[in-house]
Parts: C-alpha cells; structure tokens; sequence
C-alpha cells in the first residue's frame, strides 16, 4: 500500500465527514443490500454503531502503518465479526465495501477515480484482513 493511498483515503474521508448524514446514507445503503444484513443489525444500538465505524474508518491508516494500539483493535474487531461472535460472513463484506464506496462518491465533491482507487486499496486491505479471521 502506498503512501499516496493512505494520504489521499484520510484527505477524502475528511471531506466525507463535514457530511452530517454521511455514516447515515451509508447504512440506509448498506441496509438495503440484503435482508441479511438488516437482520444483523435488529438488536443494535445504531447510534453507538455509527460512532464506532467512524472511529474504525479513522483507525485503519494507524493499524496499516503498525500502531500497536490500532493493530490490537484491529485484531479485536476481525475477532468480534469471526464465525464464532457475530458471524459475519465474508461475502458480506463486499456489500459493506461497496454501500461505503457509493457513500463516499456521493459526500466527497473531490471524488476521482484515484479517491476511489485508494479507498478500495485502504478499505479493501482491512477488509481482507477481516475476512482471513473469519
């Protein structure tokens, strides 16, 4: 992974954030994915999530560089999504990559390919990683 990547994924992921409903627009997306996607969710505090996968987006560039505190809860969260917790199938995963793709192309009004090209680059490493715990 590049530099550049990572520089340009936290530059557009900055611009993302000054969209109040950014997370929102992102789960209406990633909800209508599939009924099994909604299901996960029945019994979640979705305000607590929304804060949580901000935090997790805002993480990923320390865990990739190494950061012992941002790898440790890296690990922790591949551990919570595996078979045995939560059970997040890894096909699921691609509709979570593309419901955030769309939302960014959507709230940043500097996206280009090459945004694109890093997000999939820098998500898609930690979704990688994700799916190798299941």
């Amino acid at each position: 992974m590049t530099k550049m990547s990572k520089t340009i994924f936290l530059q557009s992921l900055r611009r993302c954030k000054k969209h109040d409903d950014f997370i929102d627009r992102f789960y209406a997306r990633f909800f209508a994915t599939a009924d099994e996607v909604k299901r996960m969710f029945v019994h979640t505090n979705i305000n607590l999530q929304k804060v949580k996968l901000l935090k997790s987006l805002e993480m990923i560039v320390l865990a990739i560089e190494g950061i012992p505190e941002a790898v440790h809860q890296l690990n922790e969260r591949a551990i919570s999504h595996d078979r045995h917790h939560l059970n997040v199938k890894p096909e699921l995963y691609d509709y979570w990559l593309e419901s955030l793709l769309k939302t960014v192309v959507e709230c940043d009004n500097e996206c280009t390919q090459e945004v694109e090209r890093a997000w999939r680059e820098v998500v898609g490493f930690i979704v990688q990683h994700m799916v190798s715990k299941y």
